[in-house]
């Protein structure tokens, strides 16, 4: 087990390529000259070409011992053919030209560098010269109009096309098209570089017109596409109106055509139909008529009926109309408490309303009692002090709006029934009866009868839940009872018409023996939550008294009630965090006998609280805690995690994400990226492993020496030097941006999981651990 470890990582980067983790190198730098490098940038490896097509070559070099990149000369060479001899590059590095090969095969194109030392460096790559018969011919696709498509003799139509093309570039492909009956056209507009064309036509003749396009590629080679369109005149406008008009809300339309379109040419004409609802298109309303349900008071409509002779459309006739109010209605009315009493008042409630325009319910009400209209009552009650006992009632319900009045619906008739006598109490005595003692059932407590009937009582008795029938008195004789038997008198009122609902006392016959002391279950000697539920045993429905006690002085009591099964379950709460409660219990049967003191238990609240103990993530490495967002790299924060691991949780899981601002490391040109944790408190209780990256993913990085963790981690990255670049510089973090003498500047941006368990020669204890977490502290 290592309590007191500390583990670090760093990473060397050499050349921005090379790294190491962990690293140093004692050897010293050795520097050459170097010779120069070229790297062909245009064409591609194995562009395909044709004969006497330029292509063209450049390539860029690079020189890496500080010389001057225009003394480097370059010359390029086609299999064994010189394409370009030697001459200089350019003070970019650059060396270029253009070339067009003149028969078809395989080139093997190298350039090659020297410098004034004569330093060479060479690259090479194949270019494939294909044979014109490989030629595919152009294609032109028309996108629009559509094959058929019909236009007035005035309008302008745009024809739009895609053309494609193998080889040559979609942009210099030549288009022309033709009408069979007009002849060639003009084409003014050539594609795009997508192979998008388009060209506007006007004043084309009357009639089908067979169009037909093609498209010339380079090659002389040709596509062809052909449609039809056809130049119509328009249909005149329908004279048309709406009926019913005027029209309620909720009626169903329809558009009449009084007078048709007509077609100049003779075309026989339909039409297609579109409404409008306050100016807005109605969706899906392409019918001649508007189906019922659908119109609103006020709301305005349009009907736009457009004539068509099958290719072309005319103006709409149009049609409008205002909609008028439609009455209410409701399906009916119903009057509640279904079977009234004397004392209820009577609520009638309608169901079923309806307003096709929206309108909020409003109701006229019509009370008939015993046959005569109650003109005095209009609302939707009829009051209690007007009914009694036999009285007949109805109600009609009009349904309203601000316009008009519905259809009336009538309830059914309420009969205002008898009520029987209500409430009542009874005490049976002696309480805690002896077996020697008489018991008595006195009806303490008076029942109630709204319909002013006299009461009389009906006895039952009851011995341990069963029924005795020869006990149908107010007394019972000690003779009649035995000890621990439970005495129940139940009491019926009666008005003579109906029974109310019974009421009853019952007491235990006991010789008064006290119950055994509970027995508590002992709670967990630590807990992160400031309460503790005790659990036990004990007597059956006989009352506990918890009596409990901290080490600060305070003490306090909690009543509870043991349940029918001789069990229970109470919270003791709040405690006193820091300190250790104690608490024990007594059982007080019904007969007032008190047991005898309970065992103590025992529970410490552990201070501080660990937030975190209690929710419902953290105890696994699948789900561990994140709350902390991003940590910089500019080491400001500072991250404090305060948390203990009890005896019901064995492991804490935390995962933070540490920030690498690298715009900020390339200005500064130092990698301030260090990633720190530590246990500051309880290091002799807790140990810790972290993770850099998912603990289950192939990339994790643990630097786990052993299964006991460790008390600090570090994650960093330093320049160990490199021999044959560049030397251990002074600032072991510098860094900057593709620099022979420097580490490149990365981002490290990582998500750090820290895996905290108790030790295992540590003994549960309220003993927590502080994690210190930062980055960028140097």
């Amino acid at each position: 087990m290592h309590t007191a470890s500390t583990f670090s990582f760093a990473r060397a980067l050499v050349l921005a390529v090379v790294v190491g983790i962990g690293c140093r190198s004692d050897s010293k730098l050795t520097v050459r000259p170097s010779p120069p490098s070229v790297i062909i940038t245009k064409p591609a490896d194995g562009t395909e070409t044709y004969p006497y097509r330029d292509i063209a070559f450049e390539a860029e070099v690079t020189v890496r011992d500080g010389s001057d990149v225009s003394e480097v000369e370059a010359r390029w060479v086609g299999n064994d053919t010189v394409l370009r001899d030697w001459e200089r590059v350019s003070s970019e590095g650059i060396t270029n030209f253009s070339h067009a090969f003149t028969e078809a095969g395989e080139v093997a194109v190298t350039v090659t560098v020297r410098d004034s030392r004569s330093d060479h460096a060479e690259q090479s790559i194949t270019v494939f010269v294909n044979d014109t018969d490989d030629l595919t011919p152009p294609t032109i696709t028309i996108d629009q109009p559509g094959d058929g498509d019909a236009f007035a003799p005035e309008e302008v139509i745009t024809f739009r096309a895609t053309v494609d093309d193998a080889e040559d570039p979609l942009e210099t492909l030549e288009i022309t098209m033709e009408s069979d009956r007009d002849g060639p056209l003009e084409v003014s507009m050539m594609p795009d570089s997508e192979g998008k064309w388009s060209q506007n036509v006007e004043g084309l003749s009357g009639g089908v017109h067979l169009m037909t396009f093609k498209v010339y590629d380079s090659h002389e080679m040709v596509g062809t596409a052909s449609i039809n369109v056809s130049i119509n005149g328009l249909p005149s406008s329908p004279v048309v109106s709406i009926s019913p008009n005027p029209a309620p809300s909720g009626e169903p339309l329809v558009v009449n055509i009084d007078e048709p379109g007509i077609d100049p040419e003779g075309d026989a004409v339909t039409y297609t139909y579109q409404w409008y609802r306050n100016e807005l298109i109605v969706d899906g309303a392409i019918t001649p008529g508007i189906e019922a349900g659908i119109t609103q008071r006020a709301e305005y409509w349009r009907v736009e009926v457009t004539p068509t002779d099958g290719e072309v459309e005319g103006d709409p006739g149009i049609a409008d109309i205002t909609i008028d109010n439609s009455a209410p209605r409701v399906d009916g009315v119903t009057v509640i408490p279904v079977n009234p009493k004397t004392l209820d008042d009577l609520l009638a409630t309608p169901s079923g309303w309806f307003d096709q325009d929206g309108d909020l319910p409003l109701y006229d009400y019509i009370w008939t009692l015993n046959g005569e209209v109650d003109d005095d009552e209009v609302t939707d009650t009829f009051p209690r002090e007007k009914t009694q006992r036999g009285d007949e009632l109805r109600v009609s319900v009009v349904p309203k709006d601000a316009f008009a009045s519905g259809e009336a619906v009538l309830s059914s008739l309420i009969v205002i029934e008898n009520t029987a006598p209500a409430g009542g109490g009874v005490v049976v005595t002696p309480g805690t009866p002896e077996p020697t003692d008489d018991l008595l059932c006195t009806v303490d407590v008076i029942p109630t009868d709204d319909d002013g009937d006299p009461i009389e009582y009906i006895y039952r008795w009851l011995v341990d839940g069963v029924e005795d029938p020869g006990l149908t008195g107010p007394v019972v004789d000690s003779l009649e009872t035995s000890n621990l038997e439970t005495w129940t008198c139940e009491v019926t009122p009666t008005d003579g018409i109906e029974e109310g609902p019974s009421f009853s006392d019952s007491v235990s016959v006991s010789d008064g023996s006290a119950p055994p002391p509970p027995d508590l279950n002992p709670p967990s000697a630590h807990r992160n939550k400031d309460a503790v539920d005790l659990t036990g045993f004990c007597e059956a429905r006989c009352e506990l008294d918890f009596y409990c006690s901290d080490t600060t002085g305070a003490s306090w009591s909690v009543s509870d009630t043991c349940t029918s099964e001789g069990t229970f379950g109470t919270t003791i709460e709040p405690l006193v965090r820091g300190e250790t409660t104690s608490c024990y219990a007594t059982c007080t049967d019904e007969a007032g006998n008190v047991s005898g003191d309970s065992v103590s238990v025992s529970t410490e609240v552990c201070d501080p609280e660990d937030i975190y103990e209690n929710s419902l993530y953290g105890d696994s490495m699948s789900d561990p805690i994140d709350e902390w967002g991003t940590l910089p790299d500019d080491g400001t924060t500072t991250i404090n995690i305060i948390g203990n691991v009890l005896e019901d949780d064995d492991e804490d899981w935390y995962v933070i994400t540490a920030g690498d601002d690298l715009a900020a490391d390339l200005a500064a040109g130092r990698d301030e990226f260090k990633f720190e944790a530590k246990i500051a408190d309880g290091t002799s209780e807790y140990s810790f492993v972290v993770y850099r990256d998912d603990p289950a993913g192939v990339d994790a990085d643990s630097c786990m020496p052993d299964a006991d963790g460790y008390t600090e981690y570090s994650w960093f990255n330093e320049d160990s030097g490199d021999a044959l670049h560049h030397p251990i510089p002074a600032d072991l973090q510098a860094c900057g941006a593709s620099s022979v003498l420097l580490n490149d500047c990365a981002d490290d941006t990582s998500n750090f999981y820290i895996h905290v368990f108790r030790n295992v020669s540590a003994p549960s204890s309220c003993q927590n651990y502080q994690i210190q977490v930062t980055n960028g502290v140097w």
